[in-house]
């Protein structure tokens, strides 16, 4: 990820931890990310697009030197396959 647009996550969350926090805006990022707990953006967007890339794509992923394998984490359970409208439940008998 590019510095530049490092910098601009950072301001567009900046601007919410404000609201958050009530603080000056003169308070530093970094300060206000502490205080919250909210991790900062560019490196939350890294680990969403590599889970992404590895959970949901299925690729292979190679990142600070290390190797992740899409086999090495659980696949996504399928969905019904049939829409619940079409479960034919006039045909069960109830019995009293």
């Amino acid at each position: 990820m590019g510095k530049k647009l490092e910098e601009k996550l950072s301001s567009i969350q900046k601007i919410f931890l404000l609201y958050i926090t009530g603080s000056f805006r003169t308070t530093p990022t970094a300060a206000l990310q502490t205080i919250t707990g909210i991790m900062p953006l560019h490196p939350k967007a890294q680990q969403e697009a590599i889970f992404i890339k590895i959970a949901c794509l299925r690729k292979e992923i190679e990142f600070e030197g290390l190797s992740y394998q899409p086999r090495d984490y659980e696949e996504k359970i399928k969905s019904l396959t049939i829409h619940p409208s079409l479960f034919n439940i006039y045909s069960i008998k109830i019995r009293r």
